[in-house]
C-alpha cells in the first residue's frame, strides 16, 4: 500500500516537473521571439533614419 502511494507521489512530481520545463521552453521561445521582433524593428528604423 505504501509502494502504491509513493509511485502515485512519484508520478504526480514527474508530472508537474514535466509540465514545468514545458513552460519555462515556451517562455525561452516567446523571449526568444521577443528579442528578433525588436532587433528587426531597430534594424527597419535604422534604415529609415539614414535614409531620411
Amino acid at each position: 500500500m505504501v509502494r502504491h502511494f509513493y509511485r502515485l507521489r512519484m508520478r504526480t512530481f514527474a508530472a508537474a516537473l514535466r509540465q514545468h520545463s514545458r513552460r519555462e521552453m515556451l517562455q525561452t521561445i516567446r523571449f526568444q521571439y521577443s528579442l528578433k521582433q525588436l532587433g528587426n524593428e531597430l534594424k527597419s528604423s535604422d534604415k529609415r533614419c539614414i535614409a531620411a
